[in-house]
């Protein structure tokens, strides 16, 4: 509980995106290992399909689509940018 607080007093400098990020690979690499620990490596098959179809996936996405919503909340209020009519 007092590392809670504590981080809640850190002040941070600079932009947002890199801190995103690198919280996002780092959720996805302890995901992968907590997949193969349970034994989801089995059902894994590697083809060019599958990397292109993952390349695909991280472009558009990822990165295109998060970028987009950063710049979106960067310029509106939340809650303007998270409403849809």
């Amino acid at each position: 509980m007092k590392m809670l607080k504590a981080l809640n007093k850190i002040k941070y400098s600079g932009h947002i995106a890199p801190r995103i990020g690198i919280q996002k690979l780092i959720s996805g690499i302890g995901l992968t290992v907590f997949g193969f620990i349970i034994g989801e490596g089995s059902k894994v098959h590697i083809n060019s399909n599958a990397i292109f179809a993952m390349l695909y996936l991280v472009i558009f996405g990822s990165v295109i689509a998060y970028s987009a919503n950063v710049y979106v909340l960067s310029k509106w209020l939340a809650s303007i940018a998270s409403t849809s009519s």
